[in-house]
């Protein structure tokens, strides 16, 4: 016995997981980048929260202190004020992408359509992440009397950073979309 269900006519039911041998090497590839992503996230949440509670973070981020001094302190005043939600959000969203990710390794229809949702909420971040350093970088040297060319550096980093995720994104978002991978799923 396979464990398989096989439905009248040969087809086999999409509860059961399907052999190894069909998946498709860029859905292994995506799903083990997003797997590991996905734990990483719940790790580094659980980490991040632990340090935030126990560790003495949480006073800090009541004051203004260093981030009044920074142009666009607010933003990161903000950030911090709310950082142990972001975290426990962080936990939930990671154990979700570990999940689908999970569930895109045993090639389960809904799993593919949800991983492209992340790498598009992915590839959404990355570019506001982006332009936000961007912009830290292009107003920084000014404000803290560094070399200017402090701020290109920043930028250039940035770019070369967020370009290659964003083109991550891209590439994975492309590979989802193919027809032999959608057939994977038993979707046309």
């Amino acid at each position: 016995m396979t464990g398989r269900s096989e439905i009248p006519g040969g087809a086999v039911s999409s509860l059961e997981p399907r052999p190894e041998e069909d998946r498709p090497r860029a859905v292994t590839l995506i799903g083990v980048v997003w797997l590991i992503f996905g734990v990483f996230r719940v790790l580094s949440g659980l980490v991040g929260l632990a340090i935030w509670q126990f560790g003495g973070l949480q006073e800090m981020s009541a004051g203004k202190g260093f981030f009044s001094e920074l142009p666009g302190g607010w933003v990161l005043r903000l950030g911090f004020r709310h950082f142990g939600v972001s975290l426990l959000l962080q936990i939930v969203v990671g154990i979700a992408i570990a999940i689908s990710a999970y569930a895109l390794l045993r090639l389960r229809p809904w799993a593919r359509p949800a991983v492209e949702a992340f790498c598009w909420l992915g590839l959404t971040f990355v570019v506001c992440f982006g332009a936000m350093w961007v912009l830290f970088w292009t107003r920084v040297p000014q404000a803290a009397a560094r070399p200017a060319w402090t701020g290109s550096v920043g930028v250039a980093v940035t770019l070369g950073i967020c370009g290659g995720l964003a083109a991550a994104f891209i590439a994975m978002i492309r590979s989802l979309r193919r027809p032999e991978i959608r057939g994977a799923f038993g979707r046309p």
